[in-house]
This record gives C-alpha cells, sequence and structure tokens, in this order.
C-alpha cells in the first residue's frame, strides 16, 4: 500500500475515533446534565478520583450504564452498511448473497417491541439484572469486532468520569435533536455551561 494511503487511513481513523468519542460524549453530557443521574456520576467518580486510570473502574455501574443507555439513544454511527454473505429471506423479501443492506440502528434501539420506554433516558435498563435481546443492542454494530466495545466503553467512562468530577454541566441554550450525516450529530450544537465542583 503506498505511503500516503497509509497516512490517509491513519488520518481517517483518528478523525473517526474522535468524532464518535466526543459525540457520544456530549449525548451523554445532554441527557444527563442537572440531573440525579449526573449526581450519582459524580458521586461514584468522586470515589475514584483524583487517581483516574482504567484499572479503577471495573466497578463503575453507573458511569457504565448511564453510557450504555446514551449509546442506545444517540448512537454515533446512526446506520450502517452490510454485504450479505448468504441470501437470506426477511419479511418474505429475498436478499441475495452480495446485496448491500443498511441497518438503521437508531431505529432499532427505539423500538417499542424491543424496548420498554424507548425515547426515555433510563440507565438503569442495563444494571446487570436487566434483561434485553442483544441483538437489539448494537452501539457499533455486529460481529466479530465487538471486542473493541470494551476499549471505547473505558476511554469514555474514563473521560465522562473526570469530565463530571471536575464540573457541572447545565444545558445552555436550544435544545438539541439528531440530525442524521455521516454521524448522529446534536442540532444545531450543543452548549453547556461548566461550574467547577471544587
Amino acid at each position: 500500500m503506498p505511503g500516503d494511503l497509509v497516512a490517509y487511513a491513519m488520518i481517517r481513523t483518528l478523525i473517526n475515533a474522535f468524532h464518535a468519542s466526543a459525540t457520544s460524549i456530549a449525548w451523554t453530557l445532554m441527557l444527563i446534565s442537572g440531573s440525579s443521574v449526573e449526581e450519582a456520576l459524580f458521586e461514584e467518580a468522586a470515589a475514584v478520583g483524583p487517581e483516574f486510570d482504567f484499572r479503577n473502574f471495573g466497578s463503575a455501574s453507573k458511569l457504565r450504564t448511564a453510557l450504555t443507555e446514551s449509546l442506545r439513544l444517540y448512537r454515533p454511527a446512526w446506520m450502517q452498511g452490510r454485504h450479505v454473505r448468504t441470501t437470506h429471506i426477511v419479511a418474505e423479501m429475498n436478499i441475495p448473497q452480495g446485496s448491500a443492506v443498511m441497518v438503521c440502528a437508531y431505529s432499532l434501539h427505539r423500538n417499542a417491541k424491543y424496548w420498554n420506554r424507548p425515547g426515555e433516558f433510563l440507565p438503569e435498563r442495563f444494571n446487570e439484572r436487566s434483561t434485553y435481546d442483544a441483538r437489539c443492542y448494537l452501539p457499533f454494530g455486529g460481529g466479530h469486532h465487538l471486542p473493541r466495545i470494551w476499549t471505547v466503553n473505558s476511554n469514555l467512562k474514563l473521560i465522562l468520569a473526570y469530565m463530571i468530577w471536575r464540573f457541572r454541566f447545565t444545558v445552555h441554550g436550544i435544545a438539541c435533536k439528531p440530525r442524521g450525516l455521516i454521524g448522529l450529530r446534536l442540532h444545531p450544537g450543543l452548549w453547556l455551561k461548566l461550574r467547577p465542583r471544587q
């Protein structure tokens, strides 16, 4: 592979990683801003801080459930494309091998057939005792690449914990709505007022 293609691939990977992480954190901050969830997350982060480290967050269940629920409601990549490996019949429609299909995870994550009160931010739906159909939760797609979920969630948890430990957040201005471009952006943009906690 020529050097300029390698450089291009590396830059795109870094941009995509930044965009997905930044968007996920922004949606989560919007959802928790000024709520009892924000204070519960602060208490959990304060129990660990100021020594924030991946090893300290194994039992950070409130951070995990808040991020998991935020990713359900506002998955950074709201649509995903796949090529069909073998012919399938779905809802009496023949989908031949090699066909390109699009999956709208945004709709799947908000489908009342699979989720109770699907439009609400309910982090407790992902606690240890909850049950849900894992095929209906696709924050990063599905398939053999899913071990990266642990890495992404660990990074997001660490960033969110540090931000909440340092600041209180208030949404300032117009409420955001999702705008589906390549990624699920906050429209017209998220304006937060930050107040130091200490």
